[in-house]
């Protein structure tokens, strides 16, 4: 039977959410085009989940993202200003309702190969801008960034990570599917953002090694490190490796990631065992370094939601790469690919800004961890059933092995 048109939706969230990316510099009166995108998509995938609340219930996720979504709802609640709440719960709470509404309408099969191929516009349009120069004019901390249509080097680097892995994955089976990985992979090393070269090696490394494929892993670690050793973008870690301090002391490390980190960690402290616990509210991670966020998802969500919210969202990534774990040792679809991007994005999360509040980012990780969710196993049928279609299966299989639920037709 053909899938429901609420599947197809769900299929072409991502391609559209690509191109909204490209389209920064449309405003609108609620601000850029993508944040008016993010906003009607949070309110389609609420009305998908809403209309079938039972089947999201049985997501195997379930008792954990509704802790996530109460522990959330403190955030709200505690936020200083509305304006903040509103934003910040979008990006916290679209990857909560886009699992759930991946499981209450799978989207038809080939749809991550509909994903990777239309993240073959961005790819083009970078290695375009990558030919002409366009780096060159892009001058930051010294190094010369591809920006490609991109308005955010950052946006880039981790939408060129998550679409090299994903493609360079699918390339056995789709051929064309390399080019694009190739592409995406010269436009990631042109952005140099250390933290994104870092994501997509880890990505890589975790998926084969869920596949069990140990020469690949082994490979892509030796390739990664000899590629990020001879781009001079590793002072930073040598020394750490080292001891001297880096140019302009220890708190310059990272791109003076030491010096934001020890500031607001400073400031955070300083507000109680209260604060310690429940975390600021919604919005609550900016203004403790000057005006900045920590450029840490980790001390983000810890300022926002507190070590409740982190240990609730620690819960959820723990848990999900646990299932896409055994799936993969299953055989299931692409679950060793969404388990080595959720490492991925979980590894680096903590040296960055550059997952949670990038809707981009956002829906492919969690989309890819939808799709192998829902994928069946080797000798497994369709996931998720509804309940009543579970009824029928069980009265089935209670008539044994290779009973039918309706008589066979007479013959002739």
């Amino acid at each position: 039977m053909a899938r429901p048109p609420t599947g197809w939706i769900l299929a072409l969230a991502v391609p559209l959410r690509l191109a909204l990316d490209l389209s920064w510099w449309v405003q609108t009166p609620v601000g850029s085009l993508g944040r008016l995108g993010s906003g009607i998509l949070s309110l389609i995938l609420v009305a998908i989940v809403a209309s079938r609340w039972r089947r999201a219930a049985a997501h195997p996720l379930a008792p954990v993202l509704w802790l996530l979504i109460g522990v959330i709802g403190v955030g709200v609640l505690r936020a200083g200003q509305p304006r903040l709440a509103v934003a910040y719960g979008l990006h916290l709470l679209i990857p909560v309702a886009w699992l759930l509404a991946l499981w209450v309408a799978p989207p038809p099969r080939g749809t991550l190969a509909l994903w990777v191929a239309s993240a073959g516009l961005p790819v083009g349009i970078s290695v375009l801008a990558l030919l002409v120069g366009q780096p060159a004019a892009h001058v930051l901390h010294g190094w010369p960034r591809l920006l490609g249509g991109y308005g955010n080097v950052h946006t880039h680097a981790g939408v060129m990570a998550l679409v090299s892995v994903t493609a360079w994955g699918l390339a056995r089976r789709h051929r064309w599917a390399g080019i694009v990985a190739l592409g995406a992979t010269i436009c990631l090393g042109a952005t140099f953002v250390r933290t994104a070269w870092l994501w997509a090696a880890c990505a890589a490394l975790g998926a084969a090694c869920a596949a069990r494929r140990w020469r690949w892993a082994a490979l892509a670690s030796g390739l990664g490190a000899v590629a990020a050793v001879a781009s001079g973008r590793l002072g930073d870690v040598l020394s750490v490796l080292t001891l001297p301090p880096p140019p302009g002391g220890w708190g310059a490390i990272g791109s003076s990631r030491g010096r934001i980190w020890a500031d607001s960690l400073a400031r955070f402290l300083d507000e109680g065992a209260w604060v310690l616990i429940w975390g600021r509210g919604l919005g609550g991670h900016l203004g403790l370094h000057r005006h900045l966020d920590p450029h840490s998802d980790l001390l983000s969500l810890w300022f926002q939601l507190g070590l409740v919210g982190v240990g609730i969202y620690g819960l959820w990534l723990g848990w999900a790469a646990t299932l896409l774990w055994r799936r993969a040792r299953d055989g299931a679809g692409p679950a060793a690919l969404a388990f080595g991007l959720l490492v991925g994005s979980a590894l680096t999360a903590p040296l960055s800004n550059d997952w949670l509040t990038r809707a981009s980012a956002v829906l492919w990780v969690w989309g890819v961890v939808g799709l192998a969710l829902v994928e069946r196993s080797p000798g497994e049928g369709l996931a998720p059933a509804s309940p009543r279609g579970r009824t029928r299966a069980a009265a089935g299989g209670a008539r044994g092995p290779g009973a039918c639920a309706t008589p066979p037709p007479p013959p002739g």
